[in-house]
C-alpha cells in the first residue's frame, strides 16, 4: 500500500482491501471518511449491496459538501449509483421515490452549495 499512497489507485486499493477485510460494514465506515477520494470510492463500492441501509448511505452522500475544484465527486458518485439502483427497486423501498417530481429535484443536488431536499430528509429520519 505504501507504494501506492500518493497515487489515484490508492483510494480503489484502500477501500477494496478493507472491503475484502470486512465486507459491507466496512464501506459504511469508510463512507463517513475524512479523505473525500477514500469516501467515494467506498459509495461506488457499497452500491453492489441492496438493502435500506445502503439506500440510507447513499442519500446521506448526496448533502456531501466536500468540492474538488468544481466537482461534488462524492454528491454525483452516490446520484449515479441511485439511477443505477433504478426507480422500481427505490419504490420498493419507499413510495416518495415513485414521483417523478422528487426524482427531478434530486438533480437541484449539484446546482447548490447547500442541498436541502425535504423528502429525502423525511425519509432519512424516517429509516
Amino acid at each position: 500500500m505504501k507504494k501506492y499512497e500518493n497515487t489515484e489507485l490508492y483510494p480503489l486499493l484502500f477501500v477494496s482491501f478493507c472491503r475484502l477485510d470486512n465486507d459491507k460494514d466496512a464501506l459504511i465506515k469508510l463512507s463517513k471518511s475524512s479523505n473525500v477520494y477514500i469516501r467515494e470510492e467506498a459509495i461506488n463500492q457499497l452500491a453492489d449491496y441492496r438493502g435500506k441501509d445502503v439506500v440510507r448511505v447513499l442519500l446521506k452522500a448526496l448533502f456531501d459538501k466536500d468540492k474538488v475544484s468544481d466537482f461534488y465527486p462524492v454528491r454525483f458518485t452516490a446520484y449515479e449509483k441511485l439511477e443505477e439502483m433504478g426507480i422500481e427497486y427505490l419504490s420498493t423501498l419507499d413510495m416518495s421515490f415513485s414521483s417523478s417530481k422528487n426524482m427531478k429535484e434530486l438533480e437541484k443536488v449539484f446546482i447548490s452549495d447547500e442541498v436541502s431536499i425535504n423528502w429525502i430528509e423525511s425519509l432519512l429520519m424516517k429509516w
